[in-house]
C-alpha cells in the first residue's frame, strides 16, 4: 500500500470520525449557546442512545429496515428523556452559578449510568454493519468501507440542514434572539422557556443520532460517555460556543487529527488533540468562530 493510499484512507476515516463528532458536538454547542447550561449529561445521553439502538436493531431484525428504524427511534426516545430532564431539573438552574449546574449535571450522569447498567448490564453491546453497507467501495485503487461514506454524507447533510434551520427560518430567528438577549426576546413575544426546552431536546436528539450512527463502527459501553463528553467540549471550545460553523470546522480538525494521530503516535493521539485546543485558544480565546461576550 503506497503512502498516498494510506493518507487518503486515513483522511476518509478522519472525515467519518468528524461527522460523528459534529453530530455529537453540535447539540452540545446549541444547548450551551442558547440555554447557557453546562450539559455534562450529553455524553450519557449519547451512550444511552447506543444501547437503545442496539436493542431496537436486534429486536426488529424481522422488519425490513430494523437498523434504519432504530436510527430514528432511538434518538427520539433520548430526546424525550432529555425533555423530561430539562423540564424537571435543568430549568431550575438556568439562572444559577455554573458550579450548581455542574453538580446537578454530574448527579444526573451517575443516575443515567446506573439506569443503563441496570437495564443492559455491564458488558459492551455491538451490532454488525447494516444491510446494504457491509461491503466496501473501490475507487482509484483505494478500498473504503461503504458505511464510512454513509456516515460522512449524514454528517454533511445534517450540518447543512441545521445551518439552514438556524439562519433561514423563523424558528431559527427565535433561537438566535433567545441566545442573544432572552429578556428582549420575551418582550417581543418569544416563548423563551419553550425555545430552551426545544433546544435541549434537539441537542440531545443530535447526540442520540451520533450514537446510533456510530454503533456499527464502535460498541455501546458504560465508559464511553466520559470520552464523548470530553471530545464534545473540546470541539465546542475550539469552534466557539453556539457556532454551528465553528463546531463543523472544529469537528473536522479533531476528527482528522485523531485519525492521523492514531496512525503516527497511537499512544498519544488524545494529547495531540489537546495541543490543538491549546494552540487555538492562545490565538482565539473564544474559539475559531466564537464571539466576545460582554
Amino acid at each position: 500500500m503506497g503512502l498516498s493510499t494510506i493518507i487518503i484512507t486515513q483522511l476518509l476515516a478522519g472525515l467519518s470520525r468528524a461527522s460523528v463528532l459534529f453530530l455529537l458536538s453540535s447539540g452540545l454547542s446549541l444547548i450551551f449557546g442558547v440555554n447557557k447550561v453546562i450539559a455534562f449529561t450529553h455524553g450519557s445521553l449519547y451512550v444511552l442512545t447506543m444501547y437503545i439502538s442496539f436493542t431496537l436493531a436486534t429486536k426488529m431484525t424481522t422488519l425490513l429496515f430494523g437498523f434504519w428504524l432504530s436510527l430514528l427511534l432511538a434518538p427520539l426516545c433520548v430526546a424525550a428523556v432529555a425533555t423530561l430532564l430539562e423540564v424537571v431539573f435543568f430549568r431550575r438552574v438556568y439562572d444559577k452559578e455554573h458550579l450548581m449546574q455542574l453538580v446537578l449535571a454530574m448527579g444526573l450522569v451517575y443516575v443515567l449510568g446506573d439506569v443503563t447498567k441496570f437495564i443492559w448490564g455491564p458488558l459492551p453491546k455491538t451490532i454488525g454493519m447494516p444491510d446494504g453497507f457491509t461491503g466496501s467501495v473501490r475507487a482509484a485503487g483505494i478500498i473504503v468501507p461503504s458505511y464510512y461514506l454513509l456516515v460522512i454524507a449524514a454528517g454533511a447533510a445534517t450540518a447543512l440542514s441545521l445551518w439552514a434551520t438556524i439562519q433561514k427560518t423563523s424558528f431559527g430567528r427565535r433561537i438566535r434572539a433567545s441566545a442573544a438577549d432572552p429578556n428582549m426576546a420575551k418582550a417581543l413575544g418569544v416563548n423563551v422557556s419553550a425555545i430552551k426546552t426545544a433546544i435541549f431536546a434537539l441537542g440531545s436528539f443530535m447526540a442520540g443520532f451520533a450514537g446510533a450512527l456510530n454503533l456499527p463502527l464502535s460498541s455501546a459501553s458504560l465508559g464511553a460517555d466520559a470520552e464523548a463528553t470530553v471530545l464534545a467540549f473540546i470541539i465546542v471550545i475550539i469552534g466557539g460556543a453556539g457556532s454551528i460553523m465553528g463546531t463543523f470546522v472544529a469537528a473536522l480538525i479533531v476528527g482528522i487529527v485523531d485519525s492521523f494521530g492514531i496512525l503516527v503516535v497511537p499512544r498519544f493521539a488524545i494529547v495531540v488533540i489537546y495541543l490543538v485546543m491549546v494552540v487555538v485558544l492562545l490565538v482565539r480565546p473564544y474559539g475559531i468562530f466564537g464571539k466576545v461576550t460582554q
